[in-house]
């Protein structure tokens, strides 16, 4: 019977505040690839305006609009769907099938030290 992970002990982030460490680990390497490309593409395309940000009393920084957030959620979406081939050894598919397979590899390299863990391979 496969053994699960313990969400809340990540190996880059640690356990406080109740969160997610182990996801937020799994999300890292690809923040640059998926999160950071949809923000840069909605900024440049000009769909992210200064319309989609709001500020709060009491609370310091911008936060998105309900529209802001359905942009940015939408275009996460279709990254997401994105296929890409050689940025895990041996594995193509989608984003999403990559974050899945890269977190299924970092199982087995927990779980079995004799399994080697690598991370994705970035092309310029």
């Amino acid at each position: 019977m496969p053994q699960a992970l313990d969400p809340a002990l990540g190996l880059l982030h640690s356990d406080q505040d109740n969160r997610p460490s182990l996801a937020l680990d799994l999300q890292e390497e690809f923040r640059a690839l998926i999160v950071d490309q949809v923000v840069a593409e909605a900024i440049r395309q000009r769909r992210l305006r200064p319309e989609h940000g709001r500020t709060e009393q009491g609370r310091s920084g911008v936060f998105l609009t309900k529209a802001g957030q359905t942009l940015l959620l939408d275009a996460y979406e279709r990254r997401m769907l994105h296929r890409a081939k050689g940025a895990l050894p041996d594995f193509a598919g989608t984003w999403r099938r990559h974050l899945y397979r890269q977190a299924q590899r970092l199982r087995a390299a927990i779980m079995d030290p004799t399994v080697s863990f690598t991370g994705l391979t970035w092309r310029p």
